[in-house]
């Protein structure tokens, strides 16, 4: 019996519900055979075909919708033989790749992370949908994160893109980033980050560290800190493995009025990324992005008040 089945490629998240989309219309072979197939190549879909005895010839034909997205998939083939009951594999399955042509990019799930009392720290995996953001079970990333006084993520960490990360201070006041992986849903290895890198020392000078997403317009994530004279400054992404964040700039003083920042990404809609913040008295505050390294926040409009209702803003 040949077996052919289909997955995303490497470096691609999994497949959710009816996707790919991508649907198998036909099997031939020559000489005939057997053969069954699913309707489409989504998650356990693929074909089979009892052959008979001698070289066969199996084909199949693929259909995409044109909302279909870029995916990029693998076709594995393989093979078994029923040897007077005993059954036999072959030496392993055949592989070949091909991409969806489509103008469509894949939509990008993003992860939450959480991080437990004992210090074990859980990703839960963004579905795509508005009904049921997260799937049910969270996926153990590793344990020890307790050492960890402030955790900041410089972008979303999501399912496609590799780089941003996460940085984490431990006790002692040293500052370590973790690389995020791309594609780690699809792939064999499936711990989000690279090994840690250390960033420098002297980091418990900061009371608080907020990832901002790209405020400079280099297209790189950055970090903001607010020191213990209330002070903010700007240590903006480079993208390097080894030494990811450029020396410090002051961008503002004054900032403990305020109980949280927020790096929120862009949410005015101008592909420039913002900063929302909560002052004592429970209102909330938005910090046009500019794009300017500078000066990367155009002056303070209100949101709103009440907000000091919630103990915590994500």
């Amino acid at each position: 019996m040949a077996l052919v089945g289909f997955s995303p490629a490497a470096g691609m998240r999994q497949w959710d519900g009816e996707e790919p989309g991508i649907e198998l219309t036909s099997v031939t072979s020559s000489p005939k055979a057997k053969c069954s197939h699913s309707t489409g190549i989504g998650p356990g879909g693929g074909l089979d075909c009892n052959l008979p005895a001698g070289d066969t010839t199996v084909t199949y034909m693929l259909k995409a919708p044109s909302s279909a997205f870029a995916w990029r998939i693998v076709a594995y083939a393989g093979y078994i033989i029923n040897v007077d009951g005993r059954v036999e594999t072959g030496d392993g399955p055949t592989e070949s790749g091909f991409a969806v042509d489509s103008p469509h990019p894949v939509p990008d799930h993003h992860l939450l992370f959480a991080r437990d009392t004992g210090g074990a720290l859980h990703e839960y995996w963004g579905t795509g949908s508005t009904s049921d953001l997260f799937y049910e079970t969270p996926q153990p990333v590793g344990r020890g994160w307790q050492v960890y006084t402030a955790l900041a993520a410089l972008s979303p960490v999501n399912t496609l893109q590799a780089g941003g990360g996460v940085v984490a201070r431990d006790r002692d006041g040293v500052l370590w980033h973790y690389r995020t992986r791309a594609g780690h849903y699809a792939d064999t290895i499936c711990d989000p980050f690279y090994s840690r890198t250390k960033v420098g020392s002297g980091w418990n000078t900061y009371i608080q560290l907020t990832g901002v997403q790209d405020i400079t317009g280099d297209g790189r994530p950055d970090l903001i800190a607010r020191d213990r004279n209330a002070d903010l400054w700007l240590c903006a992404g480079t993208d390097s493995a080894t030494d990811p964040l450029a020396a410090r700039s002051k961008i503002g003083y004054g900032w403990n009025a305020y109980t949280t920042l927020l790096g929120t990404g862009d949410v005015t809609g101008d592909r420039k990324a913002d900063l929302v913040a909560r002052d004592g008295s429970g209102v909330l505050w938005l910090y046009r992005g500019t794009g300017n390294a500078g000066a990367p926040f155009a002056a303070r409009t209100r949101i709103g008040g009440g907000w000091n209702t919630y103990n915590y803003l994500l």
